[in-house]
């Protein structure tokens, strides 16, 4: 267990700094970027699923809900990224199914942690209020600093999109923190510092996302 954790920290160390490191060297390049942004989460999303499946070695127990729904949200975010590379070699309009397949993963991340929540919390109800208004408050913010620009342009799609990943990625990482934080004295703290870094990598990733979302 030690080892695949160390094996988990390592991989996305290396997996930030090369992410980073090609797009800086790159960023003149659009077609390597292109290349980049479409292997990436591929590898990721691949690499996850395969650790989820090892260290899941009985589905079907209850216990192991979280990790079912967690493996349900990676299937779906590499199903989008797929779907994004065939859209836009071939012949296909604006993606809009891969922004559902998307934010239909980032619901279920969302779910996972919830319920994961849950669990660790049953004794204080008080997180979900405490979750409403963190999203009351990360949905303003989002409005004054990422929407407001485009309310100029007169698309109201755009818009919602533009403001639906923000507020998907803040809302996954402040109930990951809270899962993680909740989790100090249980078995699975290892476990779920692995699973807040990753989301903290993801909202990095998205915060790059939404300005070439802007752009068209």
């Amino acid at each position: 267990m030690r080892k695949q954790r160390r094996a988990a920290l390592l991989f996305t160390f290396i997996l930030v700094v090369v992410v980073c490191t090609w797009f800086f060297l790159f960023r003149e390049d659009e077609d390597l970027r292109l290349i980049g942004a479409f292997s990436f989460p591929l590898v990721s999303g691949a690499v996850s699923m395969g650790w989820l499946l090892r260290t899941t070695p009985n589905w079907s127990k209850t216990g192991n809900i979280f990790n079912r729904l967690l493996a349900f949200a990676v299937l779906l975010y590499f199903l989008a990224n797929v779907t994004l590379i065939f859209l836009y070699f071939g012949e296909g309009s604006y993606p809009h199914l891969t922004h559902l397949l998307w934010l239909g993963s980032y619901a279920v991340f969302a779910w996972s942690l919830m319920y994961q929540l849950r669990l660790l919390n049953k004794t204080n109800r008080t997180y979900f209020f405490n979750i409403i208004i963190f999203m009351v408050v990360a949905t303003s913010l989002s409005i004054h600093f990422l929407v407001a620009p485009l309310l100029s342009e007169d698309s109201l799609g755009l818009m919602l999109l533009t403001l639906a990943y923000p507020v998907a990625d803040l809302l996954i990482v402040f109930l990951a923190i809270n899962v993680f934080y909740l989790s100090r004295d249980t078995p699975k703290r290892q476990m779920l510092l692995l699973v807040t870094i990753g989301f903290i990598v993801q909202i990095i990733a998205d915060s790059m996302y939404a300005p070439l979302l802007s752009d068209g």
